[in-house]
Order: C-alpha cells, then structure tokens, then sequence
C-alpha cells in the first residue's frame, strides 16, 4: 500500500479531533481536584492613563480542595475596544478568597470609555 496524499476533508476531521481532545482534557483537568470551584468578580476597576486600566479582582474557592486559579480579565468599551490579561497559576485554599489587582492594556488608549470588565473561564 501507498502512501496516498490525504484529502482536505480528511485533514479537517483530523483538526477537529484533536481540538477536541485538547478541550476535553481541558475541561477534565481544571483545578486540583473534584472539590475544587474557584468564581471570580470585578471589585473595582479605574483608568490610571489613556492607554491603561487598573482592575481589582477578586478569586474565592468555594469547594473543599485547593484550586488553582486560571482566569481571563477582560475589558471592553461600547466602540469595540478591549483588553485582557489571564490570570494563571494563583493557588486558592478551600474557602479561600484572594484579592489582587491586574493592570490591562486597552486598545486605542480607550481606557477611559471601558464599561464593561469581567472575570471569566476561573
């Protein structure tokens, strides 16, 4: 048998599978274990200059096994405009809530006109 030259359809499930290999073991594997349910919320946030955005957050642990924390702060202004950072690696005990700040940059030196910031994907 041949090597024959694979189609682009079959390149494409090739793709697909894999993404969603990776997206399950994602899934599967977020925090430290089975008790772990870490939520995040925007406490404050504010514009320190044109171009950049001071936001408070808050991480709490609401299951029974320490978590490790992996979110994304993002801003968004009404015109389109965004920034974001993610938030990787912050160990939270079981019951525990940590707050800390996250700088952003936002695009267009728009920092002023963001009204939206959210935590999201903990």
């Amino acid at each position: 048998m041949a090597n024959e030259p694979t189609t682009p359809g079959q390149t494409l499930v090739g793709v697909i599978v894999v993404v969603a290999v990776v997206w399950f073991v994602a899934t599967q594997c977020h925090g430290s274990g089975s008790g772990s349910q870490i939520t995040g919320r925007v406490v404050d946030y504010q514009a320190v200059d044109a171009g950049h955005l001071q936001v408070v957050v808050e991480l709490t642990n609401q299951g029974s096994d320490t978590a490790t924390a992996n979110c994304t702060v993002e801003a968004t202004t009404p015109y389109g405009d965004m920034g974001f950072d993610y938030l990787a690696g912050e160990s939270v005990g079981p019951g525990e809530t940590k707050t800390g700040t996250v700088g952003l940059i936002i695009q267009n030196n728009a920092a002023a006109l963001v009204n939206q910031v959210e935590v999201k994907d903990c």
